[in-house]
């Protein structure tokens, strides 16, 4: 059993704050992805729980101890940094040994860990090349190796796809996924990428500004998002933003009218989201809304369409892959009421009346929008 708990963690360096009371629970076996863009604290929230950082408020529990003032050699992780950090005149076999050799594991011991990481991740065939011998993939596997052999409670993982390329990040998710299947570890990975988050993880957590905005399943945070923040990190391309304000349950902009939403507000500055993927483009004089084409991209299977709406407002919408469309040229979307989310003015996610009288609101993100007074 591999359970961790943050009750509070707060991380500072001098005067400068980088985590705010974070308070989480990560159980046996999950696949946990840290998010957020640079900058907002991630790495070292993940330096924290490995103890290379020391924690400046809070506690961290690890199983149910408490872990803060315990050393990181001692706290049973391995991590996997952005650099292979691998010993160039080593062999790989000798790469993925050399933490057990230094803590004094007999031989025989050694080489059972180490040949059976090694057909965990199909190196049996490289274990006696050099790391200059090998590509970026499989250093990459072979540092994932030197942790495995470790036997860790929990495997902690900082952006290790980043040096890769395109298609090879996409291959080693896949048997990152499949790594996490073969073993039932706990691992918490860290990375900016959130196609890399909805792709790898049990549970997302999202940060910003050293701060937790959301917690929850990749199709609890894509569909269900409580704040402007998630709502624009998580989702490629990212979700459309329209301000403008709620009267008598419809939404109102100077571009668009849509509803009518069971929501118990009026003449309330209001911002309507909207994922690319579900606006249509219709019939000239039969949608809800009209886009002034700036760039249509072609991607084989879809394009993306890149425009304004009226009130100048950016949208992106999903088209057909071989829609043929110019730059200026003028079309009709459908804004479907059903698929768009309500947020407030201080990027607070407005939900639905739950039939109580009450309408739903979350905890503010930080984010504003400029609103449009339509009321």
């Amino acid at each position: 059993m591999s359970t961790l708990t943050l009750d509070r963690l707060s991380k500072s360096f001098g005067a400068v704050d980088v985590l705010h009371n974070i308070s989480l629970d990560i159980t046996d076996g999950e696949f946990v992805v840290i998010v957020g863009p640079s900058g907002c604290g991630k790495s070292t929230l993940l330096r924290t729980i490995a103890g290379l950082e020391p924690i400046t408020g809070g506690e961290l529990y690890l199983d149910g101890r408490p872990v803060r003032n315990v050393p990181a050699a001692k706290r049973g992780l391995a991590m996997v940094f952005q650099s292979y950090a691998l010993y160039p005149h080593k062999t790989v076999e000798k790469n993925m040994g050399f933490a057990l050799k230094i803590a004094g594991e007999p031989k025989a011991e050694i080489d059972r860990r180490v040949l059976k990481a090694a057909r965990i991740l199909k190196l049996e065939p490289l274990l006696s090349r050099f790391p200059r011998e090998l590509s970026g993939g499989q250093r990459q596997r072979v540092a994932i190796g030197r942790a495995i052999v470790r036997d860790p409670s929990i495997f902690l993982f900082d952006e290790p796809l980043s040096n890769l390329d395109a298609a090879l990040r996409a291959e080693v998710r896949v048997e990152l996924r499949q790594l996490h299947k073969n073993l039932g570890a706990t691992m918490i990975y860290v990375t900016h990428d959130q196609v890399e988050a909805m792709t790898l993880a049990d549970k997302i957590i999202v940060l910003k500004d050293g701060y937790l905005q959301q917690v929850g399943a990749p199709s609890t945070l894509y569909n269900d998002p409580d704040n402007l923040f998630v709502a624009g990190f998580v989702g490629s391309p990212k979700m459309n933003f329209i301000p403008g304000c709620l009267r008598q349950g419809t939404f109102l902009s100077k571009a668009l009218q849509t509803g009518p939403f069971n929501v118990d507000m009026d003449c309330i500055d209001m911002t309507v989201g909207i994922r690319p993927e579900d606006i249509s483009i219709v019939e000239f004089g039969k949608g809800n809304a009209r886009l002034k084409v700036d760039v249509a991209e072609y991607l084989g299977s879809q394009t993306l369409v890149h425009g304004r709406l009226s009130d100048k407002t950016q949208i992106i919408a999903v088209a057909p892959g071989e829609l043929k469309l110019e730059a200026d040229a003028e079309i009709d979307l459908d804004i479907p009421t059903d698929k768009c989310l309500l947020f407030n003015y201080e990027g607070q996610r407005v939900r639905p009346d739950n039939g109580s009288g009450k309408v739903e609101r979350d905890a503010p993100s930080g984010e504003k929008l400029q609103q449009v007074a339509s009321c």
